[in-house]
């Protein structure tokens, strides 16, 4: 097995190079996760914690370089330590996020605040997605957890057991899943190519700004909106969907864009036949990737919606569920991948597609699951939440970057039986009120 420096220099996949290109001043490529500890935390071991699961993630401790023209990930061991400790002398640190840029070329991928109290803190972490998505940042926040409860446990039985690591399996994440359809058969060129034709074609309605008062300059006081469904509500859901024959995922699909319809049907540009292109995140991991470190191993899929089809949600969720079995048959995750290549191959097609298509998708809607599956098995639990050596992770949240004209994502996971909504939107579009009167919105419907 490889030490994790001797596979390095490493070139950039399809899908980092795309997600570098597609970065702009306005709109950084980076993700947020915020992380509620309960319990007094043992800095020593927490920043000592945080330096070895930097080394055992390589892409997280890397930087841009360019050799021959051709950009590489370049491990810097002797990268400073991206943690900032806030002493905080109240019983609940501020939750607030901020946006934070992070320039490859100068800096590692990833960057975190702890704010913490004697029983409570709060970590915000930022990674740069040209280096992990979000169930990779997911799994390294668990690798560094695995490493602090293993140092302040104070039983072998509280221990949690840390997760091995084969570095090599990097060199494979760029690796595109085989395009076929369901029994073996490989789709041809002229079918795989029907999906960036139908990406590029048709106007996406892109979500505008509907307030008359004039946006503050100031920073919004927090990007991130979170709401919580309760373990009751959660079963309801399960129940109904159940009942209608979809998936949970399909009715918060269905809530989302008959929100985005209820938010903009006052827009004058309003039509029935708009179509609201809501981009998902897919995950390309399989059993075989269960030791590959903090990588990109992902793609997207597309659900493409018009308007008039938001006045019925029974035909509307039975319209999505049937899509996305669709989209799955067809292996569209894939497809996207093949057309990131060809961006890559071919610059000329990244500027006629941003011509062609100014907006990418209406909205986003990530579901990162059952997080402690995320976790794995590797750490005691209290009340169905993990437990690592003395503290107890009470809640994660976490947002994806926002694209230009794409002014609005959703995320959403399970926890301990609850439903964890969080949001993010343009500031230049939506007041931090109108953000949250957004998500109220939709948590009550």
């Amino acid at each position: 097995m490889k030490h994790q420096t001797d596979i390095f220099p490493l070139p950039l996949s399809d899908f980092e190079y795309y997600a570098v290109r597609d970065e702009t001043p306005d709109y950084p490529m980076v993700t947020i996760l915020r992380i509620h500890l309960a319990g007094n935390i043992h800095e020593e071991h927490f920043t000592a914690a945080l330096r070895t699961a930097l080394q055992q993630n390589p892409l997280l401790q890397s930087q841009l370089r360019e050799s021959d023209g051709q950009l590489q990930w370049q491990f810097i061991a002797d990268a400073p330590l991206p943690m900032q400790v806030i002493q905080v002398h109240r019983e609940d640190p501020s939750e607030d996020c901020q946006q934070r840029a992070i320039d490859l070329r100068r800096e590692c991928g990833a960057y975190f605040e702890l704010r913490r109290s004697d029983q409570r803190s709060t970590l915000i972490c930022h990674f740069h997605h040209a280096c992990v998505d979000g169930l990779g940042a997911i799994r390294f926040l668990a690798d560094w957890l695995a490493e602090y409860g293993c140092a302040t446990s104070d039983d072998d039985s509280g221990r949690p057991t840390r997760r091995r690591i084969n570095h090599q399996a990097l060199l494979a994440r760029g690796v595109i899943p085989a395009i076929s359809r369901a029994g073996g058969r490989q789709v041809s060129w002229t079918e795989w190519l029907k999906g960036p034709l139908r990406f590029l074609t048709g106007r996406v309605y892109s979500i505008p700004r509907l307030s008359a008062q004039p946006l503050s300059n100031r920073p919004a006081a927090s990007i991130l909106n979170t709401r919580v469904l309760s373990k009751p509500v959660v079963r309801a859901l399960k129940r109904l969907a159940g009942s209608e024959g979809i998936s949970t995922n399909d009715l918060c699909m269905m809530v989302y864009v008959q929100q985005i319809n209820r938010w903009t049907v006052s827009d004058p540009r309003a039509r029935s036949n708009d179509l609201f292109r809501i981009l998902m995140p897919i995950s390309t991991r399989t059993a075989d990737h269960d030791d590959i470190s903090a990588a990109n191993m992902i793609s997207y899929v597309f659900q493409p919606i018009l308007r008039r089809q938001c006045t019925d949600p029974t035909a509307l969720a039975r319209a999505i569920h049937n899509k996305s079995a669709q989209m799955l048959h067809d292996n569209e995750s894939a497809v996207v991948l093949k057309l990131f290549s060809l961006l890559r191959r071919v610059p000329a097609l990244f500027r006629v597609s941003r011509r062609l298509q100014s907006t990418f998708a209406t909205a986003v809607l990530a579901n990162v699951g059952e997080l402690k599956r995320v976790f794995g098995n590797r750490f005691p639990l209290h009340r169905g939440k993990v437990v690592a050596g003395n503290v107890l992770v009470d809640r994660i949240d976490g947002i994806a970057p926002l694209r230009k004209n794409t002014n609005i994502v959703i995320s959403f996971g399970s926890y301990a039986g609850e439903l964890i909504l969080n949001l993010r939107a343009n500031p230049d579009i939506m007041t931090p009120d109108e953000s949250n009167r957004f998500l109220d919105h939709v948590v009550q419907h």
